[in-house]
């Protein structure tokens, strides 16, 4: 899929180990205010669950703690997509770290609500600066 395919994601790719990406993503995402509540190993579940040997891949949801409350306190079924997932996987035959990231901007339209934009637009821009940060 190409960026002209799909405007909506933030995405860079590295020319780091998995292991290295992923903890420059965490301290990216830190320096921009985000935490990374949820960590989802997709890699050990395809393992476990399927007996499949695949490439590192891991989700992240991310979220800045106050602006989600200030979000759920506006629209409390904003919670479904509140949290900007992040993934890191491995590509084997490149040696290269790919990273994407869903712009919150295209999740939060389930709603209209002027300060649930400026909030999507907020964590936005932390989000593409962990991508230039990488």
């Amino acid at each position: 899929m190409t960026d002209q395919q799909c405007t909506s994601l933030l995405r860079t790719s590295v020319d780091l180990p998995y292991d290295e990406a992923l903890t420059k993503v965490k301290a990216a995402l830190r320096e921009q205010g985000l935490s990374y509540i949820t960590q989802v190993d997709i890699q050990t579940m395809f393992s476990q669950y399927l007996g499949l040997d695949t490439e590192k891949y891991t989700i992240l949801g991310a979220c800045n703690p106050v602006l989600a409350y200030l979000t759920l306190q506006s629209e409390p079924e904003i919670g479904l997509p509140l949290l900007c997932n992040v993934i890191v996987y491995e590509n084997r035959h490149t040696g290269t770290t790919g990273i994407t990231i869903l712009d919150p901007g295209v999740t939060m339209q389930i709603t209209e609500k002027p300060k649930i934009k400026a909030i999507a637009d907020d964590i936005h821009l932390r989000l593409q600066q962990v991508i230039t940060t990488l």
